[in-house]
């Protein structure tokens, strides 16, 4: 039997959900307590790039950790810029993080920065909009 339980913020986007280049996006999100005997323990986001933006590879990265301490990255993501804005959901795997920092029944803090996945500084005007971002277990 396979159960899925979500928790988190709703996917609404506001305005102040935005990572820009060189300045990341923190947010906090619920850890429901079953995380730590689940076999998967995922952070979802949905992130949307800003229209037309110039870098040549838009990415994400994700760092995640107790609130007020360390990150720890957690993981990349490429995502594609769209002529329309355009909301993808991605999900990385913080199983380990979640048990590392003894965070079940808790809150963790989840850091999203603009990357240009090329190795190039992103350009100023690029930006990533997240409308939701909650835990998925199973």
């Amino acid at each position: 039997m396979l159960i899925l339980v979500l928790c988190g913020a709703p996917p609404s986007v506001r305005a102040d959900n935005v990572a820009r280049a060189g300045a990341p996006l923190r947010l906090t999100v619920a850890i429901p307590a079953t995380a730590s005997d689940s076999a998967v323990v995922m952070v979802e986001l949905a992130i949307a790039v800003t229209p037309n933006t110039p870098a040549a590879h838009p990415g994400v990265l994700v760092r995640f950790g107790r609130p007020g301490g360390p990150l720890i990255e957690a993981g990349r993501l490429s995502v594609a810029p769209s002529v329309q804005p355009r909301e993808g959901r991605y999900q990385i795997d913080v199983r380990a993080l979640v048990r590392r920092f003894a965070l079940a029944g808790g809150t963790a803090e989840v850091e999203i920065a603009l990357i240009d996945r090329s190795g190039r500084a992103p350009p100023a005007e690029a930006a990533l909009h997240v409308g939701g971002i909650r835990i998925v277990t199973r």
